[in-house]
This record gives C-alpha cells, sequence and structure tokens, in this order.
C-alpha cells in the first residue's frame, strides 16, 4: 500500500465518523454526537492519510514542549500496515 501523509490537513467531520466508524474506536467514540465530533477535530493538530482516509493520529500541544497523542485511528483495511507507526512517528 502506497500512502501519503500529510501534517495538519484538514478532514470533514463526515470523514472523521466514518473513519471512526471504520476502526475499532467507534463503538469508544460519539459518532452519533456530531457537535461533539467537531469540537474534538477544533481542537488539535491532525496528522492524517488524505485521500482515501485510512489513519488520523490527533494532537494537542503546546507548540513548544508538550504534545500529548490522544488519538490514533486506522481503518479496518490499514490494520497491520504500519501506517499507525507512522502516524505515531510523525507525531513526535
Amino acid at each position: 500500500m502506497s500512502v501519503t501523509y500529510k501534517v495538519t490537513e484538514p478532514i470533514s467531520v463526515g470523514q472523521f465518523i466514518g473513519l471512526q466508524a471504520d476502526s475499532m474506536l467507534g463503538e469508544r467514540r460519539p459518532i452519533a454526537d456530531r457537535e461533539c465530533l467537531e469540537g474534538m477535530l477544533g481542537a488539535t493538530i491532525l496528522r492524517s492519510v488524505p485521500g482515501n482516509q485510512v489513519g488520523i493520529a490527533r494532537s494537542i500541544t503546546d507548540l513548544h514542549d508538550v504534545c500529548y497523542l490522544s488519538d490514533l485511528t486506522g481503518s479496518g483495511s490499514s490494520q497491520a500496515t504500519g501506517v499507525g507507526k507512522q502516524l505515531q512517528i510523525l507525531t513526535q
């Protein structure tokens, strides 16, 4: 699988919902609460795999010293492909 990673690439709430629903996190995330998900996206720095959205790392940071990786989500099709590991590396 050839993957291109984008830093701070905006994604839509619909894409975020779809990715969460397609991952193992979907049952633990408020995917029916669009307003909550909009807030989640608005308060983070994103590292994402654009296009066929297969993964996203959501981070909260002070932009100087601390960066907290709050979510790492991969679609079902991206499991065991190294996408999550690469997103973690890009978050550092």
